[in-house]
């Protein structure tokens, strides 16, 4: 018997698992009960992920139509075998096996997950209406906890207080970052280093420290690159501003629990996060280390 007590995220095959048919083959059924579920995990605080054996794109559309392409952290989509991509998922979003639990039709696949992840619990979508039955039960609690405080100091899923922020800098958009350099050391009476180019960025930079927090200076180089196209659409002006959270990992982890979208990349040999304006009222933020 499954005990879905501790577990933190759910990881979904698709054919014939979140959907009734193989994509690869034709057109495939939505469950509706699946996307209900999908959207109260995340509502309790609990992940979701994707391990599917498909072409990328075609799961990415039917996901969208679905409404909640966007509630899936980290889906892994090609033809791999799977264990090894369960394994990697685990990895990024920073859960042990033990709290995860991977949802397959194919027990071969179930089989592989366990070789590579022995502590795993793995189950097949006969499993979907006892899971729903538990996250009811946790949406039962919280709207208890609403009208008695003091069952909320009680209850063990309770929410840790959210990680700290704070400001870190602004990023700014200029058509000619020597003239802007010019314009802000006459303004801010400051001595502002050299612009410099950004390998594989696409961009010439420079930041101005200011009293705790900075100003950072951009002008794109790379025509087809995304600065260039800021540019074009909106002119000159803001990008996004950054956050500094104590805890860079825990505040990933909590927002995608929240359901907020998440653009994750690599810069420069490094992790780069930004949380998309959709979820923030227009407004691109960056998470900066």
């Amino acid at each position: 018997m499954i005990h879905f007590e501790g577990i933190r995220l759910v990881i979904w095959d698709m054919d014939d698992t979140f959907w009734s048919g193989t994509l690869s083959l034709g057109p495939v059924a939505i469950v509706p009960a699946n996307v209900r579920l999908v959207k109260d995990l995340a509502a309790c605080r609990i992940l979701n992920s994707v391990c599917s054996k498909n072409d990328y794109e075609p799961v990415r559309e039917e996901l969208i139509k679905a409404g909640v392409w966007d509630y899936f952290l980290y889906p892994s989509v090609n033809w791999e075998e799977k264990g090894q991509r369960v394994k990697e998922i685990l990895k990024k979003a920073g859960i042990p096996q033990q709290e995860a639990l991977y949802v397959d039709d194919n027990p071969l696949n179930l089989e592989d997950a366990l070789h590579c992840c022995p502590d795993l619990i793995t189950a097949g979508p006969d499993i979907f209406p006892l899971l729903a039955e538990f996250v009811r039960s946790l949406s039962s609690s919280a709207s208890a906890s609403l009208r008695d405080p003091a069952a909320a100091d009680n209850n063990p899923n309770k929410k840790e207080a959210h990680p700290m922020y704070k400001l870190d800098h602004v990023a700014v958009v200029t058509d000619n970052i020597y003239e802007t350099v010019a314009r802000y050391e006459k303004l801010l009476g400051v001595e502002i280093r050299t612009p410099a180019v950004v390998e594989g960025q696409g961009i010439i930079s420079t930041y101005i420290p200011l009293d705790g927090v900075g100003i950072e200076l951009l002008q794109p180089i790379d025509p087809e690159g995304g600065i260039q196209r800021f540019l074009d659409k909106k002119g000159p002006g803001i990008h996004h501003f950054s956050l500094k959270p104590d805890d860079r990992e825990e505040a990933i982890r909590e927002l995608s629990e929240d359901g907020v979208r998440l653009l994750l990349g690599e810069a420069n040999g490094k992790k780069s996060v930004f949380i998309h304006p959709k979820s923030t009222g227009g407004v691109l933020i960056e998470l900066c280390e």
